[in-house]
């Protein structure tokens, strides 16, 4: 209907005419009509899309107070009132960027507003996480935990975050209350593994891990079931337990996998797994793991080294020659006693 309006009083009133259209085309994005991002919309596209109804009001208010000069007075009284709500706006705009400065502001604010709301607490406390502010992060997450006390998550979360402040046994109280209100967070299971097995509690570390592995399996964990295992003096285990972490494409697996079995007296085979996952991973610590054993090697062989050195100038143009690891690993081979480089 408004644009049959505007269609019609376009030779009257062109400049309305053209300023609605202009809001037509911007109001296309948040339709929906077109795809803009993975949002179905975005704000930007409202606020953008009203400009040019601003511009058109100002116009048409303005002609009016040329043509009633009589009316000055009312003229005057509508740019005080507009004056007013200019000024309310900029007031209102001031407090919009204080609470949206950042991801810690905005969600901070959330829970200043609604307290009750779980999902705010969790996106703050990550934020404040990522802001690098460890110890209000925990102290915030005891908040949330105390205030959603039946919810396993929130106790998950402080076990997370009393890990990152440097409190591994609180974290223990935390994963062991979230697996009270949940039995089957295989997550919390995990988490309480590693959090043990900081503390050198290695033969419960190991059954939490079990229990864990009867849930869910992932490289992570069976990664830190194998580290468990060789501490404890299970390297058989440990050994299948790197490689099954290692073929899910962690790429540390890889790396300890091929030291527990140098540490057997295994080297070729150390060197050939190494190898086998610069293959799959592609992860320049592998190649550098690579180079160090070749160089550990009293008679490497020339294949040896030229695959190491072809690995060293990869490296060094990767890090355009500013890696301190990727100068020494050069300057060792160059002085290696049998170098053929």
């Amino acid at each position: 209907g408004l644009t049959l309006l505007f269609w019609g009083l376009r030779r009257s009133y062109p400049g309305i005419f053209w300023m609605w259209v202009i809001y037509l085309i911007l109001m296309i994005p948040y339709t929906g009509l077109v795809q803009a991002g993975r949002a179905h919309m975005a704000d930007r596209y409202t606020y953008l899309a009203a400009v040019p109804l601003s511009i058109a009001a100002g116009g048409f208010f303005w002609k009016v107070w040329e043509k009633l000069r009589l009316l000055r007075l009312l003229g005057y009284l509508w740019l005080g009132a507009l004056g007013r709500g200019l000024l309310s706006l900029a007031d209102m705009t001031r407090n919009q960027v204080a609470v949206w400065k950042d991801s810690v502001t905005l969600w901070g604010h959330v829970v200043e507003v609604n307290p009750a709301n779980p999902f705010g607490w969790i996106n703050w406390l990550r934020a404040l996480h990522a802001a690098g502010k460890h110890r209000e992060t925990y102290l915030r997450a005891q908040e949330a935990a105390s205030r959603f006390s039946d919810q396993a998550c929130h106790w998950f979360d402080l076990g997370l975050y009393a890990q990152a402040d440097g409190f591994p046994w609180k974290a223990v109280e935390a994963y062991r209350r979230a697996i009270q209100l949940g039995p089957e967070f295989q997550d919390a299971y995990h988490n309480l593994g590693a959090a043990l097995m900081q503390l050198g509690q290695l033969e419960e570390a190991l059954g939490v891990f079990l229990k864990a592995e009867q849930l869910g399996d992932s490289p992570v964990l069976a990664f830190n079931k194998a580290q468990c295992e060789e501490r404890l003096g299970k390297q058989e285990q440990a050994l299948k337990d790197y490689q099954k972490a290692a073929e899910g494409g962690l790429a540390p697996a890889w790396i300890a996998w091929s030291e527990l079995w140098k540490r057997r007296g295994n080297s070729p085979h150390a060197l050939t797994i190494l190898e086998e996952g610069m293959r799959r991973c592609k992860h320049p610590s592998l190649a550098v793991q690579w180079v160090e054993q070749v160089l550990e090697f009293k008679n490497p062989t020339e294949s040896q080294y030229r695959r190491a050195s072809e690995i060293i100038n990869e490296l060094s143009m990767h890090t355009r020659g500013q890696s301190l690891k990727v100068r020494e690993l050069h300057r060792r081979l160059v002085n290696h006693p049998n170098s053929q480089v």
